[in-house]
């Protein structure tokens, strides 16, 4: 009985990404079994008030199955098979938390590789050392208006006063006086390395999850007829409402006016495509070129070598990184890569005959590379080695 309210008290404080990460409500969720699904009912009966958190994380759980393709149930069968003989197989080496193995019984899952690879024959999961160490020199900075540099931590949460006035994590940082934000000075800068992410609310109230590899523009305060920011590189906006201020975010290759809604933007500079996905409201995007698209509720704008494209997809999966969760539908092997050097920081050479490789499905950013690569490497045919602070990936 102690055992159990231990047990119960580990999870009063958790949130529904934590739920979602856990390995025994992984074992509730994906295996069902009597004594996981006896502990939960009761403690949801015992806590209400996390009854929203679980009820979340258990969508998120379902949210991972087999995606977009048809299998039968024989086929179904040997994938679990796979599984269940890959999970046996990785407690045997290195006696591993149940964590690992449901954390991978989900990514497997959840991941479905194109069809030539899906039930390939034979398996060489091999042990991996953890050769690849992301560099910690690599700060997020605040650039302030008079040039001073604040240095923040990976994850921080920033808040800008109305005054001007800038908190980390609850902690005065930097501030500017009234007089000085009134006369609306030149922009703070905040850039947001490969391998960190972190999430600022603006002088108005409007939220904003960088991404890595971001650079973010924006003013102390927002004065005059317009709220206007700058971002190269990938943010979620949940836009505090304000009819007689539109807000804009502007990028190298258009420019995104709302008066409060939440979207999604994608412009690295380095990038021939940049994309806005709207989850909520309205927005207009105006391009460089004078071209002008409307967009409603779960439609995606592209712009890729000039040309400009919508379409209704799901938002979720193209925002899905400010929960530690990448979602694909088809891309390949050379794009999730880049999206994996982006988020880790780290050199990822995907050697010719591996690029072609489609994958479905969503998968979970872990702490470290190596789990992320050795999950996509159960239910596809490549390997991977560090090298010089590299990874090289090849056709298994």
């Amino acid at each position: 009985m102690r055992k159990e309210k231990n047990k119960a008290e580990k999870y009063l404080s958790y949130r529904a990404t934590d739920f979602a990460a856990d390995a025994y409500f992984l074992q509730w969720q994906l295996l069902q079994d009597e004594e996981s699904t006896a502990f939960w009912t009761s403690y949801r009966a015992l806590h209400h008030e996390q009854e929203q958190e679980i009820r979340r994380a258990v969508s998120m759980v379902k949210s991972i199955r087999f995606n977009d393709k048809k299998f039968s149930e024989e086929e179904k069968k040997k994938g679990i098979g796979k599984l269940m003989s890959f999970i046996r197989t990785r407690k045997r080496i290195r006696r591993i938390r149940i964590y690992t193995c449901l954390a991978a019984a989900a990514v497997v899952i959840a991941f479905i590789v194109a069809a030539p690879y899906l039930f390939y024959p034979e398996s060489s999961m091999t042990e991996s050392p953890r050769a690849y160490v992301i560099p910690q020199d690599q700060e997020i900075y605040l650039i302030a208006e008079d040039n001073r540099v604040v240095s923040i931590a990976d994850q921080s949460q920033i808040v800008c006063g109305p005054d001007g006035e800038i908190a980390v994590d609850g902690e005065k940082r930097d501030s500017v006086s009234r007089k000085d934000a009134a006369e609306n000075i030149s922009n703070r800068k905040l850039v947001v390395p490969d391998g960190k992410r972190t999430f600022l609310q603006l002088a108005d109230g409007t939220q904003v999850w960088i991404n890595s590899g971001t650079i973010l523009e924006f003013p102390v305060s927002f004065v005059g007829k317009q709220r206007r920011i700058k971002v190269d590189g990938e943010i979620y906006l949940e836009v505090a409402k304000n009819e007689e201020m539109p807000f804009i975010v502007s990028s190298s290759q258009f420019e995104v006016e709302v008066l409060g809604t939440k979207f999604g933007i994608s412009a690295y500079a380095q990038m021939e495509e940049q994309n806005v996905v709207l989850l909520e409201g309205a927005v207009q995007v105006n391009t460089i070129s004078g071209i002008q698209a409307r967009l409603q509720p779960s439609q995606l704008f592209c712009l890729e070598n000039g040309e400009v494209s919508t379409k209704i997809v799901e938002p979720y999966r193209y925002i899905s990184w400010k929960d530690d969760v990448l979602c694909f539908s088809g891309e390949t092997l050379q794009e999730v890569f880049f999206h994996l050097s982006k988020q880790y920081a780290v050199d990822i050479t995907c050697k010719k005959e591996v690029r072609p490789i489609r994958l479905y499905g969503k998968l979970v950013l872990e702490e470290h590379i190596e789990d992320v690569l050795d999950n996509i490497a159960v239910l596809s045919p490549i390997e991977y080695c560090a090298q010089d602070n590299k990874i090289i990936v090849n056709k298994k």
